[in-house]
Protein backbone atom coordinates (compact mmCIF):
# COMPACT_ATOMS: atom_id res chain seq x y z
CA UNK A 1 0.00 0.00 0.00
CA UNK A 2 1.23 3.51 -0.87
CA UNK A 3 1.69 6.22 1.40
CA UNK A 4 -1.25 7.92 0.43
CA UNK A 5 -3.41 5.43 0.45
CA UNK A 6 -2.56 4.66 3.98
CA UNK A 7 -3.30 7.82 4.89
CA UNK A 8 -6.38 7.50 3.22
CA UNK A 9 -7.61 4.49 5.37
CA UNK A 10 -6.24 5.91 8.68
CA UNK A 11 -8.81 9.25 8.30
CA UNK A 12 -11.27 7.38 6.77
CA UNK A 13 -11.43 5.10 10.39
CA UNK A 14 -11.02 7.81 12.01
CA UNK A 15 -14.06 9.55 10.30
CA UNK A 16 -15.31 6.20 11.07
CA UNK A 17 -15.17 6.29 14.57
CA UNK A 18 -16.22 9.71 14.86
CA UNK A 19 -19.23 8.91 13.57
CA UNK A 20 -19.97 5.55 15.41
CA UNK A 21 -18.71 7.27 18.66
CA UNK A 22 -21.10 10.67 17.69
CA UNK A 23 -23.92 8.39 17.10
CA UNK A 24 -23.76 6.55 20.86
CA UNK A 25 -23.47 9.94 22.59
CA UNK A 26 -27.05 10.94 20.83
CA UNK A 27 -28.25 7.27 21.93
CA UNK A 28 -27.56 7.96 25.37
CA UNK A 29 -28.73 11.83 24.77
CA UNK A 30 -32.15 10.27 23.57
CA UNK A 31 -32.54 7.59 26.24
CA UNK A 32 -31.80 10.60 28.81
CA UNK A 33 -34.36 12.42 27.22
CA UNK A 34 -36.87 9.84 26.52
CA UNK A 35 -36.93 8.47 30.30
CA UNK A 36 -35.70 11.40 32.43
CA UNK A 37 -32.49 10.19 33.54
CA UNK A 38 -28.86 11.00 33.92
CA UNK A 39 -26.49 10.07 31.63
CA UNK A 40 -22.74 10.22 31.69
CA UNK A 41 -20.69 8.59 29.15
CA UNK A 42 -17.24 8.46 28.21
CA UNK A 43 -15.06 6.79 25.22
CA UNK A 44 -11.72 6.93 24.45
CA UNK A 45 -10.77 5.61 21.32
CA UNK A 46 -7.10 3.64 20.43
CA UNK A 47 -5.00 6.60 20.05
CA UNK A 48 -6.19 7.93 23.52
CA UNK A 49 -8.84 10.73 22.26
CA UNK A 50 -11.33 11.43 24.99
CA UNK A 51 -14.78 12.34 24.43
CA UNK A 52 -16.93 12.60 28.24
CA UNK A 53 -21.24 13.55 27.38
CA UNK A 54 -23.13 14.79 30.70
CA UNK A 55 -26.30 15.50 30.00
CA UNK A 56 -27.03 17.48 33.47
CA UNK A 57 -24.92 20.61 34.13
CA UNK A 58 -22.54 19.56 36.67
CA UNK A 59 -19.59 18.76 35.12
CA UNK A 60 -18.46 16.13 37.14
CA UNK A 61 -16.41 12.70 36.11
CA UNK A 62 -16.84 10.00 36.44
CA UNK A 63 -20.41 10.38 38.87
CA UNK A 64 -19.23 9.33 42.47
CA UNK A 65 -20.94 6.16 43.68
CA UNK A 66 -23.31 7.85 46.65
CA UNK A 67 -25.46 9.29 43.18
CA UNK A 68 -26.04 6.02 42.41
CA UNK A 69 -27.41 4.72 45.74
CA UNK A 70 -30.56 2.86 44.30
CA UNK A 71 -30.31 -0.86 42.69
CA UNK A 72 -28.15 -1.25 39.78
CA UNK A 73 -27.26 -3.15 37.60
CA UNK A 74 -23.40 -3.66 35.98
CA UNK A 75 -22.86 -5.10 32.63
CA UNK A 76 -19.75 -5.72 30.88
CA UNK A 77 -18.89 -7.44 27.51
CA UNK A 78 -19.01 -10.97 28.83
CA UNK A 79 -22.72 -10.69 30.08
CA UNK A 80 -24.43 -8.54 27.46
CA UNK A 81 -27.22 -10.26 25.55
CA UNK A 82 -27.27 -13.15 28.43
CA UNK A 83 -31.02 -13.41 29.90
CA UNK A 84 -32.52 -15.40 27.37
CA UNK A 85 -36.43 -13.51 27.19
CA UNK A 86 -36.97 -10.89 25.08
CA UNK A 87 -37.27 -6.81 26.45
CA UNK A 88 -41.03 -6.12 27.26
CA UNK A 89 -40.88 -2.22 27.76
CA UNK A 90 -40.12 0.25 25.60
CA UNK A 91 -36.89 1.15 28.52
CA UNK A 92 -35.95 -2.21 28.20
CA UNK A 93 -35.68 -2.90 24.62
CA UNK A 94 -34.16 1.06 24.42
CA UNK A 95 -31.67 -0.45 27.21
CA UNK A 96 -30.97 -3.71 25.66
CA UNK A 97 -30.33 -1.48 22.16
CA UNK A 98 -28.08 1.20 23.93
CA UNK A 99 -26.14 -1.63 25.79
CA UNK A 100 -25.51 -3.84 22.71
CA UNK A 101 -24.70 -0.58 20.14
CA UNK A 102 -21.97 0.14 23.01
CA UNK A 103 -20.61 -2.79 22.94
CA UNK A 104 -20.53 -3.59 19.31
CA UNK A 105 -18.77 -0.33 19.11
CA UNK A 106 -16.01 -0.96 21.61
CA UNK A 107 -15.25 -4.23 19.88
CA UNK A 108 -15.05 -2.75 16.43
CA UNK A 109 -12.82 -0.12 17.36
CA UNK A 110 -10.84 -1.36 20.24
CA UNK A 111 -12.58 1.85 22.17
CA UNK A 112 -12.72 1.83 25.91
CA UNK A 113 -16.30 2.75 26.86
CA UNK A 114 -17.99 3.79 30.39
CA UNK A 115 -21.48 5.01 30.80
CA UNK A 116 -23.28 5.51 34.40
CA UNK A 117 -27.10 5.99 33.67
CA UNK A 118 -29.74 7.05 36.66
CA UNK A 119 -33.21 7.11 36.14
CA UNK A 120 -35.76 8.72 38.25
CA UNK A 121 -36.51 5.92 40.23
CA UNK A 122 -32.42 5.60 41.29
CA UNK A 123 -32.39 2.50 39.52
CA UNK A 124 -28.57 2.61 38.33
CA UNK A 125 -27.50 0.89 34.58
CA UNK A 126 -23.47 0.65 34.33
CA UNK A 127 -21.53 -0.62 31.57
CA UNK A 128 -17.46 -1.10 31.38
CA UNK A 129 -16.11 -2.29 28.36
CA UNK A 130 -12.60 -2.34 30.15
CA UNK A 131 -11.95 -4.86 32.88
CA UNK A 132 -9.04 -2.77 33.50
CA UNK A 133 -8.58 -1.41 37.14
CA UNK A 134 -7.51 1.88 35.77
CA UNK A 135 -10.67 2.54 33.70
CA UNK A 136 -12.44 4.63 33.95
CA UNK A 137 -10.41 7.38 34.98
CA UNK A 138 -10.65 9.12 37.96
CA UNK A 139 -11.69 12.79 38.74
CA UNK A 140 -8.18 13.43 39.21
CA UNK A 141 -7.46 11.45 36.25
CA UNK A 142 -9.67 13.72 34.06
CA UNK A 143 -8.18 16.66 35.12
CA UNK A 144 -5.70 16.29 33.56
CA UNK A 145 -6.52 14.88 30.41
CA UNK A 146 -9.52 18.12 29.86
CA UNK A 147 -7.30 20.28 28.20
CA UNK A 148 -7.37 17.50 25.63
CA UNK A 149 -11.14 16.01 26.30
CA UNK A 150 -13.99 16.68 24.22
CA UNK A 151 -16.81 17.42 26.65
CA UNK A 152 -20.50 16.89 25.39
CA UNK A 153 -23.79 18.25 26.26
CA UNK A 154 -27.45 17.97 25.33
CA UNK A 155 -27.00 21.30 23.35
CA UNK A 156 -25.03 19.33 21.00
CA UNK A 157 -27.41 17.12 19.98
CA UNK A 158 -30.92 19.60 19.56
CA UNK A 159 -30.23 20.63 16.10
CA UNK A 160 -28.33 19.04 13.45
CA UNK A 161 -25.85 20.90 11.11
CA UNK A 162 -26.51 19.19 8.03
CA UNK A 163 -29.77 20.19 8.17
CA UNK A 164 -30.95 23.62 6.58
CA UNK A 165 -32.42 26.15 9.34
CA UNK A 166 -35.51 25.83 10.23
CA UNK A 167 -35.86 21.53 9.37
CA UNK A 168 -35.79 19.41 12.79
CA UNK A 169 -33.89 16.24 12.69
CA UNK A 170 -36.07 13.55 12.67
CA UNK A 171 -35.85 10.69 15.63
CA UNK A 172 -33.58 8.36 15.86
CA UNK A 173 -34.78 5.03 14.58
CA UNK A 174 -31.54 2.99 14.63
CA UNK A 175 -32.16 2.61 18.17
Amino acid sequence: MTTNQEKRQRKNERSRFKRRSDRLLEYGDEFGKLFDSKVYLLVQSQEGDLTIYNNRSENEWPPSQSEFPGPSEHRNPQNIGQGGRRPRSKFEKKKVQLLSYANEFAHQFSAKIYFAIQCRTGYTIIYNSSSSRRWPPSKKQVKSLVPFAKRRSPQDFDGSPDLPSGNQPTQLVGL
